[in-house]
């Protein structure tokens, strides 16, 4: 009854409809920009500072920052020793690893010497030998990107038959909308929609609305505040804004996207 009404506000809605208050972000930049920048853009409303790695060693400024909250760090899949040492410090940041093979002994090994801190593991695609190397893991979520595919009912049920690891799909927002029900069936903490062109279709914002699980939105600085606003009624919504280009400009553009959010007085 909740999903139809909000449905039927959306639809009845003859613009857009706008935050009330700032929903939750992750906010993600490249480990390149300077420090002082990456500390601005942690700093943005509700912000959770993600930084995407090349060498996956922190400039000692960086470790510093990540350690006084809640951060994340994408790693590249080639962990070495002194790497861990210094994520180990990093005891609020949640860790990023994607995946393309299954978790090999090496890597596993490096992983768990990270005790329990939280991690998020990418997969591209998820079959069998791909399942029983992640059941090793325990504070950990899994992302399944389907992007720009339709997963079989077997994947799909490899992903649910992860147990107590936290699942969490991928998909672009220009996805067949009766996947959403698929996807709904695997108990997902959350999906994973990613813009096409800084929008969501309103076909999959109606399907989003009726299945009720909690969404974030993948969007970059070309996105529209008009389009993102008409996603407001979202049940548990939160944005992923991806920063490129020159920081000194993308920081300003990042401020006032995330300010147009908001209901006006």
């Amino acid at each position: 009854m909740i999903a139809l009404a909000l449905l039927t506000v959306l639809a009845a809605a003859p613009g857009p409809v706008g935050f009330v208050e700032a929903p939750a972000i992750e906010v993600w930049a490249s480990e390149d920009w300077p420090s002082d920048l990456l500390a601005a853009a942690g700093k943005l409303p509700k912000a959770t500072l993600g930084l995407a790695m090349r060498t996956n060693m922190l400039r000692p400024a960086d470790a510093a920052l990540l350690r006084k909250g809640p951060s994340l760090v994408r790693l590249q899949p080639s962990l070495a020793p002194a790497h861990v040492d210094q994520l180990r410090k990093l005891t609020r940041t949640t860790l990023v690893v994607p995946l393309a093979a299954p978790l090999g002994e090496k890597l596993g090994a490096e992983l768990m010497r990270l005790g329990p801190q939280p991690l998020r593991i990418v997969l591209q695609r998820l079959d069998a030998p791909m399942a029983a190397s992640l059941r090793v893991l325990k504070n950990a979520e899994v992302e399944l990107d389907i992007r720009g595919r339709v997963p079989d009912q077997e994947e799909l049920g490899l992903l649910l038959g992860l147990g107590r690891l936290r699942r969490v799909v991928r998909l672009r927002a220009d996805a067949p909308v009766a996947l959403i029900s698929a996807l709904k069936l695997t108990r997902p903490v959350r999906l994973v929609v990613e813009s096409v062109e800084g929008r969501v279709p309103e076909a999959m914002t109606s399907a989003l609305l009726e299945a009720g699980l909690a969404t974030r939105v993948a969007v970059d600085l070309s996105a529209l505040p008009d389009d993102l606003k008409r996603l407001a009624p979202l049940p548990q919504i939160t944005l992923e804004l991806a920063l490129s280009g020159d920081p000194e400009a993308a920081l300003p553009r990042a401020r006032s996207l995330l300010g147009a959010l908001l209901v006006g007085p």
